[in-house]
């Protein structure tokens, strides 16, 4: 099955899976540090979202995936 999905960082918004950035120390912790991005990211992903008839968005607050 193929999907498509991006990434919400706290440092950088929105992102693409081959989007290149470098290591950080920042996380969404308060509804500020989200208001600082949304902007940014509802750019980025409205014009996105208009090619699909579903989306799923997930949340994993519990830690990072290191890779």
């Amino acid at each position: 099955m193929n999907y498509d999905y991006m990434v919400i960082s706290a440092k950088y918004g929105l992102l693409s899976p081959d989007d290149k950035i470098k290591t950080y120390n920042k996380v969404l912790s308060k509804k500020s540090d989200a208001d600082a991005i949304r902007d940014q990211a509802e750019e980025k992903l409205t014009p996105i979202l208009q090619n699909y008839d579903k989306s799923l968005i997930y949340a994993q607050n519990t830690g990072y995936i290191m890779s």
